[in-house]
């Protein structure tokens, strides 16, 4: 993946990136953070999912914010359609949160 602003370069690891970037651990301040994608003219699935209109670069963002949230806020048809269940971050992440003053694992939160 690569970052273009403020300036061009290759970025290998997007959790200490945007971890620090988009929510500094000593900010205990409640952040809100939303990731969306949608294709060109609107849609936002492709058959009921939205993971056709992703490519490996979104997916690997989203996974990411996704490791940084207290809250993962997910609509309940999306829930339906996906079979969400509870997020299972691996080892590592999971130390990550530990060190960052977060619970081991993200709730999820269902919007209908």
């Amino acid at each position: 993946m690569r970052q273009f602003f403020p300036s061009c370069t290759e970025i290998g690891d997007l959790s200490g990136l945007l971890g620090e970037t988009i929510r500094p651990a000593e900010h205990p301040d409640p952040w809100v953070m939303a990731n969306m994608v949608m294709s060109a003219d609107g849609s936002y699935s492709l058959s009921g999912r939205s993971g056709a209109l992703s490519s490996p670069g979104d997916k690997a963002i989203f996974h990411t914010l996704r490791t940084l949230a207290d809250v993962i806020l997910v609509g309940a048809g999306t829930a339906r359609t996906e079979r969400y269940r509870r997020p299972e971050p691996t080892p590592d992440v999971r130390e990550m949160r530990r060190s960052r003053g977060q619970a081991e694992y993200p709730r999820l939160a269902l919007v209908s």
